[in-house]
């Protein structure tokens, strides 16, 4: 078990899940105009309850997960405000062993605060972390109608594994 870091970037706090996180946890992820790398369906509450237990437990049992992310500067923002989550996770996707073994990288990101400075911010800070205390392969999805996810992914170093139901999946070699 790992206790979960918290990491400070310019502009953001990525930190732990907290109970109190849940209802504009649900509330992000009830948009249907989620910015992510992948298309992301918008779930209802039961679901995104679900999601968000299966969040916190990935770090209890797999010593990794995602982390909320609180914008703390920029759109006229006066207190820190919870605008996604990003992190890894294992899922039983079954796209293969060369793909389902290894941590899956995800972003969330509530549309109204997407500034693409921020999300790749926030998403090279977790691959950091993933680099000093995970180290090794890691995946990702991008769905193929999402150039600036792929260009992202590209800039953190995954290469193209293949194409499976218009997703490109990629892999994250270590070092990147």
């Amino acid at each position: 078990m790992r206790p979960v870091p918290k990491i400070n970037t310019r502009q953001l706090t990525l930190r732990p899940l907290r109970q109190d996180d849940f209802e504009r946890f649900a509330e992000i992820w009830a948009k249907p105009d989620l910015i992510a790398q992948h298309p992301v369906a918008a779930r209802c509450r039961a679901v995104a309850w679900d999601g968000f237990l299966r969040n916190a437990g990935h770090w209890s049992m797999v010593g990794l997960g995602s982390w909320v992310i609180e914008a703390r500067l920029g759109k006229g923002l006066t207190e820190p405000v919870l605008i996604g989550q990003v992190g890894f996770g294992f899922g039983s996707q079954r796209f293969g062993q060369d793909f389902d073994r290894f941590p899956e990288a995800e972003w969330i990101f509530d549309r109204q605060f997407a500034d693409p400075a921020l999300i790749k911010e926030a998403t090279q800070a977790v691959h950091d972390w993933f680099d000093r205390v995970i180290i090794g392969p890691a995946v990702c999805r991008i769905g193929m109608s999402y150039p600036d996810a792929k260009a992202l992914a590209s800039h953190l170093g995954y290469v193209p594994l293949r194409v499976v139901d218009d997703v490109q999946l990629m892999i994250r070699k270590f070092p990147p």
